[in-house]
């Protein structure tokens, strides 16, 4: 039984919305699963868009990477994904039709969906786990229709308006405006329109997010997002940095820039003697957050609070241990 992990982090160093923690994040995950959750080291697949980076993280790529790790999946496998990052939401329809759909952000800004990865969970082989880590904002639902377990209970796909908070100068939302997204994909494929699916249609071809490939992925799409939640089968879990209508937060400003939710999460597995369950890291994570956010009340007006998406067998599961 093997255990894989793809760890990616993107700082967008050439960009005005760039982050400074990220790439400290991956190494952080690095060491913990390496040493604390029994990752082999070969088995651990390191991609940072840094300028010198000889396989950035372009959405291709992280999607490519991922298919690789679920081919390779067998029974009692255990797949890790892990990303630090920008994340945000796109809304897709008008009034009581709208849907949400959480994305992240890779530093092509070949954006990926929730149905993308909810695509991806049910291609994995009965018996294997995917688990997927998100350190950015918006990423609460971030596996599309999985049942929520530690969260703020909303409904799914709500459209809402988030406050905007100015964290500086220490701590700094991991939040792409839409602007930023349009005017970058502008650049790059010289067409002026609000619609995201055209511009990456136009720069990537047919190696895009489901959501705006041809009629044949446009039915699997449907099939893939409009399960109801009790019949989906038991391979996806998700842990978020924050609610789905949250930010996460960069620390900047200091020796050593990280995410805060990630040194939580890596805190809160070194704490414990042996395997924690994955519920009781997310409300672990969470109190730390609370305390944190106590300390620095002046900075920090609304906290973030991590999410647990999963099915009930896997709520007390170990977290990353093979069964």
């Amino acid at each position: 039984m093997a255990k894989l992990a793809i760890l990616v982090g993107c700082c967008y160093p050439d960009d005005p919305d760039r982050l400074e923690g990220c790439y400290n994040d991956v190494e952080t995950m690095k060491e913990l699963l390496t040493t604390r959750c029994g990752f082999p080291p070969k088995n651990v697949v390191v991609l940072t868009d840094k300028l010198d980076s000889p396989l950035r993280p372009t959405g291709g790529i992280i999607r490519s990477a991922i298919d690789w790790m679920i081919e390779q999946a067998k029974a009692g496998d255990v797949l890790l994904f892990y990303f630090a990052g920008h994340g945000k939401f796109d809304d897709f329809g008008k009034g009581w039709g709208c849907i949400r759909e959480e994305f992240i952000v890779p530093c092509d800004r070949n954006l990926i969906y929730s149905v993308d990865f909810r695509a991806m969970v049910n291609r994995i082989p009965q018996g294997a786990h995917l688990t997927i880590i998100a350190d950015s904002c918006n990423s609460g639902g971030l596996i599309e229709m999985l049942k929520e377990q530690v969260g703020p209970g909303f409904p799914p796909h709500v459209c809402y308006t988030p406050r905007a908070y100015d964290y500086s100068p220490l701590y700094k939302p991991r939040l792409m405006p839409m602007t930023a997204i349009v005017r970058y994909l502008e650049s790059r494929s010289g067409l002026n329109s609000p619609d995201i699916g055209r511009h990456l249609r136009h720069i990537y071809g047919n190696d895009v997010s489901i959501k705006f490939r041809g009629q044949a992925d446009h039915h699997a799409q449907v099939n893939a997002s409009h399960q109801p939640v009790d019949q989906l089968d038991d391979k996806g879990i998700l842990i978020s940095a924050c609610q789905f209508d949250e930010s996460s937060l960069d620390i900047r400003g200091v020796r050593r820039p990280h995410g805060v939710f990630t040194a939580v999460l890596s805190e809160s597995v070194k704490e414990e003697p042996g395997p924690i369950s994955y519920k009781l890291l997310v409300e672990k994570c969470r109190a730390k957050i609370e305390l944190f956010a106590e300390k620095y009340r002046a900075k920090i007006e609304r906290p973030p609070h991590p999410c647990l998406y999963c099915s009930d067998e896997n709520v007390n599961a170990p977290f990353l241990q093979n069964r």
